[in-house]
C-alpha cells in the first residue's frame, strides 16, 4: 500500500511542478505571431486564399532595444546562407532591425513561390505554405531562430462554375465561369483547361484537353462542346497546369441527359489554419492544438490534468471496492482507506497548484470548465 501512495504522490508532484515551471520557461521569451489578410481595397475582411492581396505578419513579445532579423523563406538553411536574399525585406533598407517596442509588423505579398515586401498590383499568392522567420541577431553573422511564422494560402474556389444541360445530345453543352484570381488581367492566372474522359459502348475514352479559355476581368468566360454518343462522361475543369477545381459526371442515353457534380478534395490541404486571433491551430484527434507555445503547453497540461483526475477517480473506486469487500478484515480496510486518502490528497495538491497559478495571473486552463 505504501508503494501505491508513493506512486500517486510522485505523479501529482511531477504534474504540479510542470504547472509551475514549464509555463515560465516557455513564456519567458516566447515570441508570438499573428496574421491579417489584406484585400485589394486595403481592408482585412477577405479570406486567405489566392485572391488575397497581402498578409500582415505581426510579431509580439519582442524586447525593445534588442537586435533582430527576419527572412522570407521556409528554408532555414537558405535564410542563414543568404541564398534567398535576406535583404528582400525592407525595414529601414535592411532585413536587420532593432525593436523599438515589444511588437514588429511586416506586410508581405506573394511573388509566385516566394514572398516579398515591395508589393504591387501584379503580385499574387499561390496555393501553398509561406513563412516569415524571425531571428535573434546575436551578431551580424550569428542568428538564433525565435519563431517560424508560417501561413497557408488556400486555393481560390469562390468562382461560379455552371454547366447547362442541353435539350438533347445533338445540342452543345455550355460551360460558364465567372470570378477571377488576382491579378485579374493576368491571363494565365485565369485561364481554364477543360478535360473529358468516359466510357462509350464499353470503351474507355480520354481527351485530356478539349479547350482552353480565359475568364476576362469582371466578366463571364464561356465555352461549349458536344457529346453526341451515349455513355458516361467525366468533365474536369482546372486552372491551366494545375489540379482540378470542379468535376461533373454526365450520363447520355436514349432516355435523356443527366448532370451531377463530383466533390473535389483539395490535395495536400494543410490541417493547420489561422484562427480569428491570428494564431495558427492544427486539427488533431485531441482537438485543435495551437502552435503558439503558451497555447500548446496549456492544451497539453489540460489533457494531463484530465488524465490525472481520471487516475485519481479510478484509485478512489478501487479503494472503495477494497473496503466494501474486506469482510471486516482490518488490513484490507486500512489499505482501501489509504488508497482513497492518497488519491484525494493528490487531487487537492493539483487543484491548489492550479488555483495558485490563477491567483498570480497565469490562466493555463481557461478552456477547462470550473477551473
Amino acid at each position: 500500500m505504501f508503494q501505491i501512495k508513493k506512486v500517486l504522490f510522485c505523479l501529482f508532484l511531477i504534474l504540479a511542478v510542470g504547472l509551475f515551471t514549464i509555463p515560465k520557461l516557455s513564456l519567458a521569451q516566447s515570441v508570438t505571431s499573428r496574421f491579417e489578410t489584406i484585400c485589394d481595397n486595403n481592408t482585412t475582411s477577405c479570406l486567405l486564399d489566392e485572391n488575397a492581396a497581402q498578409v500582415k505578419v505581426t510579431f509580439s513579445n519582442l524586447v525593445p532595444g534588442k537586435n533582430y532579423a527576419f527572412c522570407l523563406s521556409n528554408n532555414d538553411a537558405a535564410c542563414l546562407n543568404g541564398e534567398t536574399n535576406l535583404a528582400i525585406g525592407t525595414v529601414n533598407g535592411t532585413d536587420k532591425f532593432t525593436a523599438t517596442d515589444n511588437s514588429f509588423a511586416i506586410t508581405v505579398c506573394g511573388a509566385g513561390n516566394a514572398l516579398k515586401t515591395n508589393c504591387g498590383d501584379s503580385d499574387y499568392f499561390q496555393s501553398k505554405n509561406y513563412a516569415v522567420v524571425l531571428y535573434d541577431r546575436l551578431s551580424n553573422t550569428t542568428f538564433h531562430e525565435l519563431t517560424h511564422a508560417s501561413f497557408t494560402v488556400q486555393r481560390y474556389t469562390r468562382q461560379t462554375i455552371s454547366l447547362s444541360q442541353p435539350a438533347d445530345k445533338s445540342q452543345p453543352f455550355k460551360l460558364s465561369i465567372s470570378g477571377n484570381r488576382r491579378p485579374a488581367d493576368n491571363g494565365d492566372r485565369n485561364t481554364y483547361t477543360v478535360d473529358i474522359s468516359g466510357t462509350v459502348n464499353g470503351t474507355h475514352i480520354e481527351t485530356p484537353h478539349i479547350d482552353d479559355f480565359t475568364v476576362p476581368a469582371g466578366k463571364t468566360g464561356e465555352t461549349s462542346f458536344t457529346l453526341n454518343t451515349n455513355g458516361d462522361y467525366f468533365l474536369s475543369i482546372r486552372y491551366k497546369s494545375e489540379d482540378p477545381i470542379k468535376k461533373f459526371k454526365i450520363n447520355i442515353s436514349d432516355k435523356g441527359i443527366t448532370i451531377g457534380e463530383i466533390g473535389i478534395v483539395n490535395p495536400g490541404e494543410n490541417p493547420c489554419k489561422t484562427n480569428a486571433q491570428g494564431v495558427i491551430e492544427c486539427k488533431t484527434a485531441l482537438g485543435n492544438i495551437s502552435t503558439d507555445p503558451a497555447g500548446f503547453i496549456g492544451k497539453i497540461l489540460g489533457i494531463a490534468i484530465g488524465l490525472a483526475g481520471g487516475i485519481a477517480l479510478i484509485f478512489m473506486v478501487m479503494g472503495a471496492i477494497k473496503i466494501l469487500t474486506s469482510a471486516g478484515d482490518p488490513k484490507k480496510v486500512t489499505d482501501g482507506r489509504d488508497m482513497i486518502i492518497a488519491a484525494v490528497s493528490g487531487l487537492i495538491f493539483l487543484i491548489l497548484s492550479v488555483l495558485i497559478l490563477r491567483f498570480i495571473g497565469t490562466n493555463l486552463l481557461g478552456g477547462v470548465p470550473g477551473l
